[in-house]
């Protein structure tokens, strides 16, 4: 769910490399995932607004999390 308060649960395409930003730009997490649903926890994460970025197969995109 988005606004969340600790975990994302992200469908994927197989081998994808999620990343999580911060507003200013700079990459707080990555993971590399192999599965098609992908549950990663932000608990540990300052509550704000995040950007989601999803590269799969040289295409990427990305989405405004936010963390409450």
């Amino acid at each position: 769910p988005n606004p969340t308060t600790g975990d994302l649960n992200i469908t994927l395409e197989n081998n994808s490399l999620v990343s999580l930003y911060d507003m200013h730009g700079r990459l707080i997490k990555t993971k590399n995932s192999n599965t098609k649903l992908l549950n990663w926890n932000i608990f540990d994460l300052e509550n704000g607004i995040y950007i989601l970025t999803i590269e799969t197969n040289g295409k990427t995109s990305s989405q405004k999390i936010v963390k409450k």
